[in-house]
């Protein structure tokens, strides 16, 4: 990413259990320096991938090959809903999940801010929390932020959905109490 500088973070925390990160970062301030993860999370979710980076063996991680734009196909964009779901399994499960790209800034963004949507953040306000916590540099890919927004309706469609075809398997099988003018 050109005139966007390094992060001086190996990683940054943006809710408890979901940081963001890259693989390069300024070590004390003047020093370029690659990011080594060991067991430090529960589960690595990357799309990047270095030699000699980690994490540690017997880490879950998920490696894909995603691009940093202008666009993303369906199955990139189908790969990282994927990777959303089973970060925010896992956060919710009280585990710690590192989002990883190249700088920790785009992709590791977009994925956050996907995780961020299936633990119920509001697409903007996810978009805002990661430049908050991570940098003002993150997510300077514009298509990136829309697809924050663009899932964040998609998914709360398929909630609904998902909610409505629910109550109505349970007042079908009588498992559901309804009111008497209901019946």
């Amino acid at each position: 990413m050109i005139g966007v500088p390094c992060c001086r973070d190996r990683w940054s925390e943006i809710i408890p259990g979901l940081f963001m990160g890259g693989h390069t970062y300024i070590r004390q301030g003047v020093e370029l320096a690659q990011v080594v993860v060991d067991r430090e999370f529960d589960l690595v979710l990357s799309f990047h991938q270095k030699y000699g980076c980690g994490p540690a063996v017997g880490v879950r991680r998920h490696y894909a090959v995603i691009p940093d734009g202008p666009y993303l196909t369906p199955e990139q964009i189908s790969t990282v809903q994927d990777f959303a779901a089973d970060g925010a399994r896992e956060i919710g499960a009280g585990r710690k999940v590192l989002a990883r790209c190249a700088a920790g800034y785009n992709r590791s963004g977009l994925l956050a801010g996907f995780i961020l949507t299936r633990l119920g953040y509001p697409a903007e306000d996810s978009v805002q929390l990661i430049r908050r916590r991570r940098s003002r540099h993150a997510l300077c890919n514009a298509y990136f932020v829309d697809l924050i927004h663009a899932d964040e309706r998609e998914f709360s469609r398929s909630r609904d959905a998902t909610r409505a075809h629910g109550l109505q398997v349970l007042r079908d099988t009588g498992h559901l109490d309804t009111p008497a003018g209901d019946r």
